[in-house]
């Protein structure tokens, strides 16, 4: 299961780097997605970043995740529910924690916790893994 504790406390403050797999170094929104999930003993099938590749082949494995994926409607999202948004033309992806918080990598800011109505106007929609 996904604790909201220990995910804000093991994942807030790291330095957001595009690309990386490396969590000493840094994490895009897409890796650290990843990271929580695993950590949760989750695997997320397909890509959400394909590492380095973009434009169409980075659209198709977020494509794939979201087809593993069903909509939740807001009183209903629950830890570990992946939060969709756009922002500035780009796809972005964050995980729900309790307390309707969102945990996500930004540039310029990294690992950070925020309310979900501070990206209210940015969401695309929130979705839960099957099986979940």
């Amino acid at each position: 299961m996904f604790d909201s504790a220990q995910i804000e406390s093991d994942w807030s403050g790291v330095p957001y780097v595009a690309d990386s797999r490396d969590r000493r170094v840094g994490l895009d929104c897409a890796t650290l997605v990843y990271g929580i999930y695993d950590q949760a003993g989750h695997a997320i099938p397909g890509h959400i970043s394909r590492r380095g590749e973009h434009g169409d082949r980075w659209m198709e494995g977020c494509l794939r995740v979201i087809r593993n994926c069903f909509s939740v409607v807001r009183d209903q999202r629950r830890t570990g529910d992946l939060l969709l948004m756009r922002i500035a033309d780009r796809l972005h992806v964050g995980v729900v924690l309790e307390g309707d918080r969102v945990i996500h990598a930004l540039p310029r800011k990294g690992t950070i916790v925020d309310p979900i109505v501070r990206w209210t106007a940015n969401v695309i929609k929130v979705v839960r893994l099957k099986g979940l």
